[in-house]
């Protein structure tokens, strides 16, 4: 009985870090490239704060981090491109939303969710 009992603690930590732990991800999947340049941190965070509330499903910074980690590269080399072509693709495909009155690609608004939780986005 006692070495059933440390086997499930054993595997309840790996899973339970796998569904709650921090999952990490690039700084780059918090800087929508295509709205910093006109935007400042302020309004990021605002857009990202409102997404968060619409869509509840994805209000929590590790099911954001997930869904953008099966869509973007991590490599930083690749990340750029890669980025833009996603947004392109998102436009294309109807793949938007609109979020305080901008009509945002779904990547740019989960990028503006994860920058909401990052302490530069306070600046």
């Amino acid at each position: 009985m006692l070495l059933s009992g440390g086997v499930l603690v054993a595997t309840a930590i790996p899973i339970g870090n796998y569904f709650f732990g921090k999952i990490d991800y690039p700084e780059s999947f918090a800087r929508p490239n295509s709205l910093v340049s006109i935007l400042d941190n302020n309004e990021l965070k605002e857009l990202g704060v409102a997404y968060r509330a619409q869509v509840a499903d994805e209000s929590k910074e590790r099911t954001i981090a997930k869904l953008l980690l099966e869509k973007l590269p991590t490599d930083p080399s690749v990340f750029n491109a890669a980025l833009e072509d996603v947004v392109k693709k998102d436009f294309a495909d109807g793949n938007t939303i609109e979020v305080k009155g901008w009509i945002l690609s779904r990547t740019e608004a989960r990028q503006c969710a994860l920058f909401s939780y990052s302490p530069t986005s306070s600046h």
